[in-house]
């Protein structure tokens, strides 16, 4: 009986909150591969590089753990395009 709205309130939230997620992983992703790449193993900016590094995974993992959710409650009668 709720499995609908949820749904319905979940879908429509989600273009914010998987947009919001992609707007971090991106750029997270890209100073992660920089630091990696530029930064000496020997500095002090290093625990920062791994920072960017999991901030990139967390936001890549929570947008595809909303998308799970998504499909896990849409009933056989919503096609959705995710």
């Amino acid at each position: 009986m709720l499995r609908l709205p949820l749904f319905l309130i979940l879908y429509w939230l989600r273009q914010p909150i998987v947009g919001l997620c992609n707007l971090v992983f991106a750029p997270a992703l890209l100073a992660f591969l920089a630091g990696v790449v530029f930064i000496d193993a020997a500095s002090a900016h290093r625990p920062i590089v791994w920072a960017f590094g999991g901030l990139s995974f967390a936001a890549f993992a929570l947008a595809r753990l909303y998308d799970s959710i998504l499909m896990a409650l849409a009933s056989e009668d919503v096609v959705i395009g995710l």
